[in-house]
């Protein structure tokens, strides 16, 4: 499916710490960004990012070092990733889609009433299932 550009939403800003939410459980049926897990990748050094994001229609793996942070996902039907700073704290800010896993950096997105961002194409299949 082609994501259209649009005005959509910029990221929150990751510069101001008071932003973050609380480090609580979940919000909601599917996410889990909040989850804070005691599970790290293995080898930190020389590890890269596994997020993935869309830019200008293309998917764009992110080639940041990940460094010693926890594991995290944005829901239970999606594996853990090895995040860098950056990708963490967009996901703990709910900006990484739970339906489909890539974060929502550009095109037509939804926001939910706990604050989470999904791709409008996401956010309609999610409707189809419940």
């Amino acid at each position: 499916p082609k994501l259209k550009m649009a005005e959509g939403c910029e990221p929150p800003s990751l510069k101001d710490e008071k932003n973050l939410p609380p480090l609580t459980a979940g919000t909601g049926l599917l996410c889990e960004c909040e989850v804070i897990t005691t599970m790290f990748a293995k080898d930190p050094t020389n590890q890269l990012c596994k997020a993935l994001d869309i830019y200008e229609h293309r998917l764009v793996k992110c080639s940041n070092e990940i460094g010693g942070i926890p594991l995290l996902r944005s829901c239970k039907t999606k594996p853990f990733q090895a995040l860098c700073r950056i990708h963490f704290e967009r996901m703990i800010r709910h900006n990484a889609c739970p339906t489909c896993g890539i974060f929502c950096t550009q095109g037509v997105v939804n926001i939910c009433e706990n604050k989470h961002f999904f791709h409008k194409d996401c956010d309609m299949k999610l409707e189809d299932t419940l």
